[in-house]
């Protein structure tokens, strides 16, 4: 059984316009997918449509979300806020601005851990200082307020705050915005490691796509809405069969040739309210034919693709 699964999701937004249509993925326990794309393309509107937290007048029109067994549509409030934090757990952008800013990183950690299990707090105090120690923070931060912190170990203090209840599945939002290469590597490998350590599924967004090939074992391509492509990251990286995917792998910056130019994907992404009939990616695409009109299907077994061409 998969950690999260979610099958033919369509998100509308107050005009009518999808914002998401026909997005499928699936986690194991333990595993990590990462969805890429550009702004717009809807990678925070799905995390927000899988925490049933979509903004107001925006719907979910289409599909289902399951966590675990446990089909997440319909949920009463109550139920919600049982499942939120203790089983589906949510790092959001800027996640240490997410941080109380009058209280330590301790009672942060220790105020999760009891909201969620019957725990002591003797018990709770003993696990939070478990847990900023499994993040790669000294003893000295259980006791620091958020402002004190630098933004690379605030990260880590939020992220042991948002992992305090044991969820099985973690979302997480461009966690690394703002922070220095350095430490965005370091936040990789701890959001892989914690996943692994604790049987968590992993639902990472970013536009970043070199993030997510460190973060990730599996990566969903995002664009207009829809995914184009799917599959191990290192097969997606390595070997890109979308053309959009293609482009996005070759503006990624090569460490063997760092003076060289970066290249773009020409145009830009249609909005919601103007996206064309067919194949989202055509007005933008190198590759476009006539079959191009007709919406392509994402077909493949193990790695599949969104494209009359590459397909073909």
């Amino acid at each position: 059984m998969s950690a999260l699964r979610v099958d033919g999701l369509a998100v509308a937004l107050p005009d009518g316009s999808r914002a998401l249509s026909g997005v499928s993925l699936s986690i194991p326990e333990g595993g990590a997918l990462g969805v890429v794309g550009e702004s717009g393309a809807g990678k925070t509107l799905l995390l927000r449509a899988v925490m049933g937290q979509l903004p107001p007048g925006v719907r979910l029109v289409e599909g289902s979300v399951h966590l675990g067994g446990t089909p997440l549509a319909g949920l009463s409030a109550a139920d919600w806020r049982r499942v939120r934090g203790a089983r589906l757990a949510h790092l959001p952008q800027a996640a240490a601005h997410a941080l109380n800013p009058m209280t330590t990183v301790r009672r942060q950690v220790v105020e999760t851990i009891r909201a969620h299990r019957a725990v002591s707090r003797t018990d709770a105090r003993a696990e939070a200082a478990a847990l900023v120690a499994s993040v790669g923070l000294p003893p000295r931060v259980l006791d620091a307020y958020p402002h004190q912190l630098s933004g690379g170990m605030a990260q880590r203090a939020a992220l042991a705050t948002t992992i305090a209840a044991g969820p099985s599945v973690l979302l997480a939002d461009e966690p690394t915005a703002s922070l220095d290469p350095v430490t965005r590597t370091e936040i990789a490998e701890l959001l892989t490691s914690s996943g692994r350590e604790r049987g968590m599924a992993l639902l990472l967004v970013s536009h970043d796509l070199g993030f997510v090939a460190r973060a990730c074992d599996q990566v969903a391509v995002l664009y207009a809405g829809k995914v184009v492509e799917h599959g191990p990251v290192r097969e997606v990286i390595g070997s890109p069969l979308h053309p959009y995917t293609v482009g996005m792998v070759a503006a990624l910056p090569d460490p063997a040739r760092p003076r060289a130019r970066l290249r773009a994907v020409d145009g830009v992404m249609p909005p919601p309210e103007d996206r064309p009939e067919g194949c989202p990616f055509a007005t933008r695409c190198p590759l476009v034919r006539p079959v191009c009109a007709v919406e392509p299907e994402l077909v493949g077994t193990g790695r599949r693709v969104a494209c009359h061409v590459v397909a073909g």
